[in-house]
């Protein structure tokens, strides 16, 4: 449960200078023990924004070190106040069990919990789960199942050996059947696609259109999709998942639409190998702490 607890004060982007204040104090210190945690690398922490995974590191090393120092601890529960209030009032003052479902919803002022998203669920969750433990305070009983049943449900997608989670290794022989249909139909009908170099205005005027339109994209935000692609390896993996992901959902081999849903999707996975390729650099080459940014992430 301690790298969702250090997720949900993460994305609390309200408590961020107060995480950087409390890191700051001794950072090789802080360092050490989230890179010593077996969870240091959990995708809860790692598989977000570059400042998702800043925090939640930061987060991961001061909750560590507070298991052992009251100093640390006490400074996590003024973070947990400042980031809850209303949350941290409901459990530092409640007589009896605490009710997941209710602290949410009056901490949220709404009607039903169900309504927020799941981020937000979650990090409520696992905020009053650790308050509970911090206080010796007990959770109803359908408080309890529901932490279990997030947490159960969490950890299974994360194991990539479940099969819960969408990736080529996950692949039925059913679909790589159908992703082998498609992508011969596709270089039957269209012509061969491996990468977007190959997206050719002589070859088919359709889909050098679409990959037009979406070049505006990039215009807008003063970037080329050239200069960003070129550096990315796109393999035949890239392709299969994307096709993987067509058939799942549209759930037929239509050749022509399949090409449109390919031009289009192989943005989407560049931009996701450059963003992943741009964390890596942030985490082996962080800016210094002095300018307020992460130190020591690697």
């Amino acid at each position: 449960m301690l790298p969702y607890i250090a997720e949900a004060f993460a994305v609390n982007t309200g408590i961020r200078r107060d995480i950087d204040r409390i890191y700051k104090k001794n950072v090789p210190f802080f360092h050490k023990k989230a890179k010593t945690s077996s969870e240091y690398n959990h995708p809860a922490i790692a598989e977000g924004s570059i400042l998702r995974l800043e925090y939640g590191r930061k987060m991961l090393g001061i909750l560590c070190a507070g298991t052992t120092d009251p100093g640390i601890s006490r400074e996590v529960l003024a973070l947990t106040q400042k980031g809850w209030p209303a949350i941290y009032k409901a459990v530092v003052e409640s007589n009896g069990r605490i009710d997941i479902y209710k602290t949410i919803e009056k901490s949220h002022k709404i009607q039903n919990f169900i309504t927020l998203p799941d981020d937000k669920i979650n990090a409520a969750a696992y905020i009053i789960t650790f308050l509970c433990l911090v206080f010796k305070k007990k959770m109803t009983e359908e408080s309890e199942r529901l932490v279990i049943e997030i947490t159960r449900k969490r950890d299974e997608f994360y194991n990539i050996s479940t099969g819960s989670r969408f990736c080529r290794k996950n692949f039925s022989r059913e679909i790589e059947r159908k992703i082998k249909i498609l992508k011969d139909r596709i270089y039957q009908e269209k012509y061969e696609i491996k990468n977007f170099r190959d997206i050719n205005p002589a070859k088919d005027a359709e889909l050098d259109s679409l990959a037009q339109g979406l070049a505006y994209l990039y215009d807008a935000e003063n970037l080329s999709a050239p200069a960003l692609f070129d550096e990315i390896k796109f393999t035949v993996k890239d392709i299969e998942e994307i096709l993987g992901s067509y058939y799942i959902t549209h759930k037929n081999l239509n050749a022509g639409e399949a090409a449109k849903y390919l031009t289009a999707a192989m943005h989407i996975k560049y931009l996701l190998k450059s963003y992943n390729d741009l964390k890596a650099y942030y985490v082996n080459y962080p800016p210094p702490i002095e300018a307020g940014a992460s130190q020591g992430l690697s």
